[in-house]
């Protein structure tokens, strides 16, 4: 599967840095940080979209930032 990312990253003409540190893995860290951190998704419902069973498989994608206690308060002004 890396090696197809790769080939869409040079069809894409992407910056050397990048196209050669782009994965699989990468794709998935980025993706659980947005639903994680960006979006306010629970770590239940990140779990289930990538695939993961447990917990601690998710801490090797995800971990929650700044960005979700932002989230947070600006709920909590709301209500």
């Amino acid at each position: 599967m890396n090696n197809y990312l790769k080939l869409v990253a040079m069809k894409l003409r992407l910056p050397e840095p990048l196209a050669s540190h782009i994965s699989v893995k990468t794709g998935r860290k980025t993706f659980s940080n947005y639903l994680l951190n960006t979006l306010g998704w629970r770590r239940g419902a990140v779990k289930v979209v990538l695939g993961l069973k447990t917990d601690r498989s998710l801490d090797a994608y995800a971990r929650e930032d700044e960005r979700l206690i932002r989230l947070e308060l600006g709920e909590m002004a709301v209500d």
